[in-house]
């Protein structure tokens, strides 16, 4: 079997190596990396030695960038290449953005910025990277600074997808233009005792999602989505609170997520349909503050083995309540899995040098 997931995890590089899409082309060599403001690091490439584990994982070193810099999240850009972000562990340090590729097996430090990660959104040409002071977007092509503007959300952890902000202020939820260009779109209106958390934009930056709640948070909640002019398309009530909302990679699903506490229910939702396609229990209730990511209909978390003291990487399919266990770790901080589904990337918490990279089989 361990021969197989090597033979197919080897299958599935080659393939994505070989054959890149058209609107993906590899970082030329002399491309200088864009940077704000002079790098505590020498801005080159460098040659990491990716090391293929006894368990079909590949090790991507951390410590390229030195043992000062924290990791922080990680964003496949595509199929082979993912950026990892590193910061100090102080609010007056910057930020880095370092580019992995698995194929080449090297690393490039592409950006660095001032304040902590707020996250990572990306289209076909550009990707948008931003933080607790400012906003970034860089060419998909080859890495350079595009634009530099402020952060205009009242978070650091605010949403920003194609030059508009979502965020919850005091009465509701507000779609601000990046620019200040366009007047700011009015999402919902808070009125007596109806509460909004913070919106999240989908991965294609088509819709954008927010939970309505009755009588404030910890009671039963409508999952609202809006597209981009404020327009709300669907209200899908919820009759169990849900303390975890995630989008499917391709946009087309939310899945509303409940603890043990609450019944443990997960409720899928199709929003192309404008319907609910699944509710059903998940075996992995008492673990959902532990969820990193959503492919498609699959969640992928990690569950505690009490026995053994450690951790593992596990995914369960929300239409058919399918699980498949991957991989046993001390601890993880983050999770994501690649456009194809093929790798999952793995940070751990407990051992901060280097990130695991594993096929994930269908």
């Amino acid at each position: 079997m361990k021969k197989i997931l090597m033979i197919l995890f080897a299958l599935s590089l080659a393939l994505c190596s070989c054959s890149p899409r058209e609107d993906l082309e590899s970082v030329p060599e002399d491309t200088s990396p864009a940077s704000v403001e002079e790098s505590p690091m020498e801005q080159s490439t460098v040659e990491a030695e990716v090391t293929p584990a006894d368990d079909n994982t590949i090790t991507l070193p951390i410590s390229v960038v030195g043992d000062e810099w924290l990791p922080g999240s990680i964003y496949w850009i595509d199929n082979t290449r993912l950026i990892v972000t590193f910061s100090k562990p102080s609010d007056l340090e910057p930020t880095i953005a370092v580019l992995y590729d698995v194929v080449n097996q090297s690393t490039h430090e592409i950006i660095t910025m001032d304040g902590y990660m707020g996250g990572i959104r990306a289209n076909e040409q550009e990707i948008v990277i931003s933080t607790s002071e400012k906003v970034y977007t860089l060419s998909k092509l080859d890495f350079s600074l595009l634009e530099e503007t402020e952060n205009i959300g009242r978070d650091w952890g605010s949403n920003t997808f194609g030059g508009l902000s979502a965020d919850r202020d005091d009465i509701g939820i507000v779609i601000k233009d990046r620019g200040g260009a366009v007047p700011d779109i009015r999402v919902a209106t808070q009125s007596g005792d109806i509460y909004y958390d913070i919106p999240i934009w989908s991965p294609d930056g088509r819709y954008l999602h927010y939970n309505k709640y009755y009588g404030g948070v910890g009671n039963p909640i409508d999952l609202c989505i809006a597209d981009r002019a404020g327009n709300t398309l669907w209200e899908f009530e919820v009759p169990e609170l849900t303390y975890d909302k995630l989008w499917s990679s391709n946009s087309r699903y939310i899945l509303g997520i409940a603890d043990k506490e609450h019944g443990g229910m997960i409720r899928l939702f199709d929003i192309e349909e404008g319907k609910e396609a699944a509710a059903k229990t998940s075996p992995y209730a008492d673990y959902f503050y532990d969820i990193r990511d959503f492919h498609e209909l699959s969640v992928f978390c990690w569950r505690e083995n009490k026995a053994e003291n450690n951790y593992i990487v596990c995914s369960f399919d929300a239409l058919t309540g399918e699980t498949t266990e991957y991989i046993t770790l001390d601890d993880a901080c983050d999770i994501k899995v690649s456009p194809d589904g093929k790798l999952m990337a793995i940070l751990e918490l407990n051992n901060p040098d280097a990130i695991k990279v594993i096929p994930v089989l269908s």
